[in-house]
């Protein structure tokens, strides 16, 4: 067992600082700011669940997931083979949409392709490849860290 004198130890730290992962509503409001230049289709409903399911990212995990969600959306494109004319752009759609050509997404100007707006569909599944970068159990190392009456534990716990 190592003895560790804490008081000395933090003396060597000028400052101390814990910064802790974002609140359900902090990562709602974290989401609509990285998709702010981004059209989207998203209901309140839908914001309120990203924000539940989103327990455990940072804000960093969920600019990840939020340009991961808007390249979806764009990557459609390249596998399109049928496109129909809506508001003078080309759109990606089924074989069964009425007005819908063939065409290879070669043979179409990019100024005159449409980029569908991200869904919440397209958000829940970058969330499913991206994964909260944080640890519980660094949470709790770190709210530890925050804690002088805590550090000691922590400090004898790492030393066995």
């Amino acid at each position: 067992v190592l003895c560790v004198d804490t008081t000395a130890f933090l003396r060597r730290f000028e400052r101390r600082l814990y910064v802790p992962l974002p609140d359900s509503k902090t990562r709602t409001k974290l989401i609509k700011m990285f998709l702010k230049d981004t059209a989207h289709n998203i209901s309140d409903d839908d914001w309120e669940m990203l924000g539940r399911v989103t327990e455990g990212y940072s804000g960093s995990d969920l600019k990840c997931a939020v340009t991961d969600a808007g390249l979806i959306a764009v990557r459609e494109l390249s596998t399109a083979s049928h496109w129909s004319l809506r508001s003078a752009k080309w759109s990606p759609c089924s074989g069964d949409t009425p007005g819908a050509i063939q065409i290879p997404i070669e043979q179409l100007k990019p100024s005159q392709i449409a980029i569908r707006g991200v869904t919440s569909a397209d958000l829940t599944t970058a969330l499913s490849r991206t994964s909260p970068s944080v640890s519980p159990r660094e949470v709790e190392k770190h709210e530890a860290w925050s804690n002088p009456t805590k550090l000691s534990e922590i400090l004898i716990y790492f030393a066995v």
